[in-house]
């Protein structure tokens, strides 16, 4: 597990307080690898990606929302926020995003499916079942909440797929991702 992606690995699991381990097939959800940048990926459940928009242009700059943060979009008629998932993990980028995943996810508070876009660098790979592999010893579970911003809020443990060429990739937890950033931004106001 070597490669330009480790200090991001390693920044994703002192932050989310998940430890490295001998990475182990397992059985795995398919899902999607979404480049974040041209070498960077994150992971997301299957039928969390809802959509792919080709670069919408922002239709609104957010006032006091933080910079990876601040744009809106409209998909089906629908203002959404737009996340720069590369500037929230303080990675370095080479031209303007191509792509824009729309995501949903259900926020635990009102129990009702949410959507927002995540911006791309290129076009996202599926994740079969059979060939992906979890690099931790935890199964499954919620990643302890560390103290202040978590930049790279993890659902279950970082993946490993043939498609992420040999590198770790977190599977993100969009919950979590949006509400942290929602709240950075009510308490910006």
């Amino acid at each position: 597990m070597s490669g330009q992606g480790q200090p991001f690995v390693e920044r994703y699991t002192a932050q989310t307080g998940l430890a490295r381990a001998a990475v182990a097939t397992t059985a795995c959800a398919p899902g999607w690898l979404l480049p974040i940048t041209t070498e960077h990926r994150i992971a997301i459940g299957l039928n969390e990606m809802v959509s792919l928009v080709t670069a919408p242009r922002p239709v609104q700059v957010v006032p006091f929302a933080p910079a990876d943060c601040n744009t809106l979009f409209l998909w089906r008629s629908r203002a959404l926020p737009m996340l720069d998932a590369a500037r929230r993990f303080g990675l370095e980028t080479r031209g303007p995003a191509r792509l824009v995943a729309v995501v949903r996810f259900l926020d635990v508070q009102t129990e009702r499916y949410e959507h927002a876009g995540i911006s791309l660098h290129g076009a996202p790979t599926r994740i079969d079942a059979e060939s992906a592999e979890i690099t931790s010893s935890r199964q499954a579970v919620e990643a302890p909440a560390p103290e202040g911003p978590t930049p790279c809020p993890a659902r279950a443990n970082p993946l490993q797929a043939p498609e992420s060429r040999g590198r770790t990739v977190p599977l993100i937890d969009l919950y979590a991702l949006f509400n942290e950033t929602w709240n950075r931004t009510a308490a910006a106001r």
